[in-house]
């Protein structure tokens, strides 16, 4: 296996760097919606209100100076404006691997790369064609305490995912997409006696969550030949 630890990819055995490579299969076993869950299972990587830690190496303060760069093919997806990734743009239906590098690597990733960097590859189209659609679902279990239950309907958690990929001819194309409902197990806060909420109006239908992503690739590795 080649990674791209430095400006040219070399075999992993010949690296001299503290690295970790996460291949699709744990992504898919893992039933992951969001690539930040999976690098969770990454040694010395944490990940702290979106923003990612390796090895304690945190930011300035939360949003601003972030240390860790993240690239998806050899692409900055640190935001200029939060100072974080969005890691909900990521296709996790169309990763080849990801490596994590432990350690400053800010010649190659970048200033913000001083305690190290992660590196997203996303799988190219080949002649053969890649169909693939995953759908789960589940449901949460009621509290031990009958009066924690908020809910009277079902508390499901459910969505799919789908990827076509295929070269034609000259042209690469790439269709990927998620859509995930999380109906929650955390309700909206109940006013009691001893409980005023001051700060916000929240329903139990505004705690649930909604999730909608569709990705399109068109590439084309035709050669302009001339006479």
């Amino acid at each position: 296996m080649e990674v791209r630890v430095s400006k040219f990819d070399r075999p992993i055995e010949d690296i001299t760097v503290s690295m970790e490579v996460l291949k699709p299969i744990l992504i898919e076993n893992k039933n992951t919606r969001s690539i930040e869950t999976a690098l969770d299972y990454t040694p010395g990587l944490n990940i702290l209100d979106n923003e990612p830690q390796i090895r304690g190496g945190s930011g300035f303060t939360f949003g601003v100076g972030s240390k860790v760069a993240v690239l998806i093919d050899d692409m900055p997806m640190i935001s200029g404006d939060a100072g974080r990734p969005y890691w909900d743009l990521i296709p996790v239906e169309n990763i080849e691997h990801i490596e994590v590098i432990k350690g400053a690597s800010s010649v190659l990733s970048g200033t913000s790369a001083l305690s190290g960097a992660i590196h997203i590859m996303t799988a190219s189209p080949k002649a053969e064609p890649v169909n693939k659609f995953t759908a789960y679902t589940g449901v949460y279990s009621a509290p031990a305490d009958r009066s924690m239950k908020w809910w009277d309907d079902y508390p499901y958690i459910t969505g799919f995912s789908f990827l076509h990929s295929k070269r034609y001819g000259s042209v690469d194309v790439v269709i990927g997409g998620n859509a995930d409902w999380d109906h929650g197990y955390q309700g909206a806060p109940k006013p009691g006696p001893l409980v005023t909420d001051t700060i916000s109006d929240f329903t139990d239908e505004q705690m649930r969550s909604q999730k909608y992503r569709l990705n399109f690739g068109l590439r084309s590795t035709a050669k302009n030949t001339r006479d």
